[in-house]
């Protein structure tokens, strides 16, 4: 194809189209991402694109052009020198907050169902054709305009966010279907409210938190899992030397603030509490915990008979904060009266187990606890992917056993796609979904033999 070249036009008018991009696709992606500065190669300003070079890769190629829809250059002939381009609807996403200011580096993602956790892409992605979930993106800019190319007029979920903002109704939080059409769509937003806490001040820094428990004194909104991680993430990085972030919605576009009552329990027996302005994230001030009573401590090992090391909780009974134990590894833990529980949820047959309750009295030296499940239990770590590589969905998982229990854990317990489940020795059989995905079952004998990982990968609908 020495010398060979393609012109790209308009499908209906046949007039060139100039400065096509022509950028590599992905077989196992969701959206194409058009950067220029790492595209293959460029249209002349009269839609001429020479194949020099590129000839051996037009199997993985696609065409874009600002107002156009995506076109593969697989099907391109040798002896062919014109590719026709079909126009698509170009939709302004116009997002404004508080008093109407446009908000600038909002999120526009658009897909045919809803996104639970929707990448915050920063270039302009158009929806791969043939995939069964295909996705747009855009960011506004300083106008806060986000402008969606490559794609046609229907019905779609659209998700509009920031690390600071969040969309105030259904309709761009992505949970119900919107009319995609050429033209303008104005999206009102609401400031994301957060707060920070850290230790008591003059305390030294190598002061661990135990627990904590915190109590709303004002109304706000939930905001999507999305944008409370991307808010906490955004919090943590402007201080790094927090024990605890918080991230809520205001109630609408004019509320600045409210408050919240944080409690702590530190690794030195000291019981702490604050109260702090929950206002916008830009205005977050770290609020050092202030010390109400300080609890002796004493060290303490929890031990099973004929069971490896597994993760136990231990509640407080005033109070109801939980401190995380690991069995067989000695910890310094305040004295009181708990409650024995499993992470996250009571594990299967742990209703038998003895005692229920421990008090942990004052005193030197380390204080043992037996505890008594009834067998052998086992910590297994379920690990949940995606046969998509692009998803990042939230799961919900459930656990049936054979001693005729049964446990469910929903997205929030759910930690990076994986959660430490204790088991029984016996049959299990694991449950694992996402909503617009589809779902796995696994049954596992749970024993002395069984992986300590169990790896599921959720298939694509």
């Amino acid at each position: 194809m020495e010398g060979a070249f393609l012109d790209f036009v308009d499908e209906v008018t046949g007039e060139p189209v100039p400065e096509v991009l022509v950028v590599e696709s992905d077989p196992s992606g969701c959206w194409i991402e058009i950067d220029p500065d790492t595209t293959v190669a460029k249209a002349d300003s009269s839609g001429r694109l020479a194949l020099k070079g590129i000839e051996e890769r037009l199997a993985s190629l696609v065409a874009y052009a600002p107002g156009y829809l995506l076109r593969s250059l697989s099907s391109v002939a040798v002896d062919q020198t014109k590719l026709a381009l079909r126009r698509s609807i170009v939709t302004r996403i116009h997002c404004f907050g508080t008093n109407g200011q446009p908000v600038e580096g909002c999120y526009v993602v658009v897909s045919k169902r809803q996104r639970f956790r929707p990448r915050r892409l920063l270039n302009l992605a158009v929806g791969q054709p043939g995939v069964v979930h295909p996705l747009w993106s855009a960011r506004s800019n300083k106008d806060g305009v986000a402008t969606l190319q490559g794609i046609v007029p229907g019905r779609y979920r659209v998700h509009v966010f920031a690390e600071q903002w969040f969309a105030l109704t259904d309709r761009f939080q992505g949970k119900v279907d919107v009319q995609i059409v050429d033209g303008r769509m104005d999206v009102a937003l609401a400031p994301v409210l957060g707060a920070a806490f850290g230790l008591p001040k003059g305390m030294d820094e190598g002061v661990d938190m135990l627990a904590h428990q915190l109590s709303w004194r004002s109304q706000f909104a939930r905001p999507s899992i999305h944008v409370g991680r991307y808010a906490k993430d955004y919090l943590r990085n402007r201080h790094d030397d927090a024990l605890v972030v918080l991230a809520r919605g205001a109630i609408d576009a004019g509320q600045a603030l409210g408050s919240v009552r944080m409690e702590m329990l530190l690794s030195n027996g000291a019981r702490c509490f604050a109260i702090a302005d929950m206002v916008p994230l830009d205005q977050v001030k770290l609020t050092p915990m202030s010390i109400s009573k300080i609890l002796p401590t004493r060290s303490v090992i929890i031990s099973i008979k004929g069971s490896e090391q597994i993760q136990l909780n231990l509640v407080l009974m005033t109070g109801r904060m939980t401190i995380p134990i690991t069995t067989g590894v000695s910890s310094k833990i305040p004295c009181g009266r708990y409650r024995l529980t499993t992470p996250r949820s009571d594990a299967p047959g742990s209703g038998k187990w003895s005692p229920q309750h421990v008090e942990i009295p004052k005193g030197t030296g380390i204080y043992p606890i037996s505890l008594d499940t009834g067998g052998p239990v086992r910590m297994v770590r379920i690990r949940t992917s995606f046969e998509d590589n692009y998803s990042d969905e939230p799961v919900f998982i459930s656990v049936d056993h054979s001693c005729g229990d049964s446990v469910g854990f929903t997205p929030r317990s759910i930690r990076q796609g994986a959660i430490d489940v204790v088991l029984p020795y016996g049959k299990a059989t694991i449950h694992v979904s996402s909503l617009g995905f589809g779902k796995v079952t696994r049954e596992l004998l749970i024993g002395d033999r069984t992986e300590e990982t169990l790896e599921l990968s959720i298939p694509t609908k």
